[in-house]
Formats: structure tokens, C-alpha cells, sequence
């Protein structure tokens, strides 16, 4: 009886330290494996870049996307980088440029060159000024039948590089012509008789939306950055501010 006891407690020993060796075993594959992974996590948490949601706000009931950016350079246009800076070095080196900015943007990937530096958009501002009027006809349709007369001369304090058709004294003129006007030919009359007729608040309101520094409604100069710039520009392009019925719109180009 006591040869049977120990043979069979031999066996249950057996047994129990082959199953707490399989659980030592799968614990220790199971750290090792966890340890890996954190080291991982740690050596490319430099890589990881969080994202930048751009949603249109003061909605009851959604919250429209206008785009969404990764919040850093992209590693893969590094060369290109190197490159644009380097011309733009030599341009004012050799050239007279005293300064240049560069936003550039392929699908997902981004980088840019000189972000901070601030510039005058001269004409390149009569692109918000188009999205404002589309965005008043989508508030009050109409708006773009609107006829307006050009009766007294307008001194725009600016000389246009590359005159064109230009509004006449005299004559009355939709607001749709009035924004042909302005951006087939960059005619600096019709965009002020634009702006003349333009709601501040709902330019002020654009430019809260695309999430760029809101104007001041008395300040005579406003400065942008490239990337600032750029908002606008995909505004555009996403097509997501304006409803179909505006983006849809053809101008008499």
C-alpha cells in the first residue's frame, strides 16, 4: 500500500509541476512579448502624429468636417523641403527676394517653408471675399440677381500688373457679374462694390470657420501666413462650406 501511495502522489506531482512550468512558461513569453512592444511604442513615438479635426461650428444638430490634417511634417517630402529652401536662399542671395513662403500639399503629406512669416494678400484676398457673397446667396437666395450701380469712380489706391476688362462708370452690374468681374479678371472696382455690399459678419464667421485669425472690421491692412492662406483654398477644393445648389454655381467665365 505504501509503493501504491507514492508512486501515485509521484504522479500528481508530476502533473502539477508540469502545468505551473507551462504557466511560468506562457507568463514569461507573454512579458517578454509586452516588453517588446513597449519598447517599440517607445522607439516610434517620435513618428506617431496626432490629427487636427476641422469642423464647422454653431450647428444644432451635426457638426460638418472641413478637412482633416495630420499635425506634422511629412518625413517623405524632407528632400523637397530642402530644396525649395535652398532656391529660395539663392533668390535672395542673388535676386533681391527678401523672403518666401511655401505650403506644400500632396493628398495626406504636407510640409512647409518660412510659416511664420506674415504677407500682404493684395488680390489673393478676393477669394474669401467670393466665398462670403456665395455663402450671403445661400443665406438669402437671390443675393447674386442683386443689381448694383456703379455710379461714382472708384480710387482703389492700387496699380493692377496685369490690367483686363475692368466694370464701367455708369453702368449696373448683378452681383454675379460683379464676382466675374473680380475673379476672371481681378478688377479691383468690382471687388470693391462687393465688399461694399458685403455682410462683415459673415466674412468674420468664414474666416472663425477655417480657423484662421478673424479680421478686424476697422483695421485697414490684414497679414497672412501661407498656411492661413491655404485654408481657404481647400475650402474651395473640399467643397464642404457652401451646399451644392452654390458650389454648383457657373460664372459667365
Amino acid at each position: 500500500m505504501i509503493s501504491l501511495n507514492s508512486k501515485k502522489f509521484s504522479i500528481i506531482q508530476i502533473v502539477l509541476f508540469s502545468a505551473i512550468f507551462s504557466l511560468i512558461t506562457c507568463g514569461g513569453v507573454y512579458y517578454w512579448l509586452k516588453k517588446q512592444n513597449e519598447e517599440a511604442l517607445v522607439s516610434n513615438s517620435s513618428k506617431y502624429c496626432d490629427y487636427n479635426i476641422k469642423r464647422i461650428k454653431g450647428l444644432k444638430f451635426v457638426k460638418p468636417i472641413l478637412w482633416v490634417d495630420e499635425n506634422c511634417e511629412s518625413d517623405n517630402l524632407a528632400g523637397t523641403k530642402r530644396k525649395i529652401t535652398e532656391i529660395i536662399e539663392k533668390y535672395k542671395q542673388f535676386n533681391g527676394l527678401t523672403c518666401a513662403s511655401v505650403y506644400l500639399r500632396a493628398n495626406s503629406q504636407w510640409t512647409i517653408v518660412n510659416e511664420n512669416e506674415k504677407y500682404d494678400p493684395g488680390s489673393l484676398f478676393k477669394v474669401p471675399v467670393l466665398i462670403t457673397i456665395l455663402k450671403m446667396d445661400e443665406d438669402n437666395p437671390g443675393f447674386l440677381n442683386k443689381v448694383i450701380d456703379y455710379n461714382t469712380p472708384i480710387q482703389v489706391g492700387k496699380n493692377v500688373n496685369f490690367p483686363s476688362k475692368t466694370i464701367l462708370l455708369g453702368k449696373s452690374y448683378t452681383v454675379k457679374e460683379l464676382l466675374t468681374y473680380m475673379i476672371k479678371y481681378s478688377d479691383n472696382a468690382a471687388t470693391v462694390l462687393l465688399e461694399r455690399n458685403m455682410k462683415t459678419e459673415t466674412l468674420q464667421k468664414l474666416f472663425s470657420d477655417v480657423g484662421v485669425e478673424v479680421p478686424n472690421a476697422s483695421s485697414s491692412q490684414y497679414l497672412f501666413t501661407v498656411r492661413d492662406y491655404s485654408f481657404f483654398m481647400r475650402t474651395i477644393f473640399n467643397a464642404g462650406y457652401l451646399t451644392i445648389k452654390i458650389r454648383s454655381m457657373q460664372l459667365s467665365y
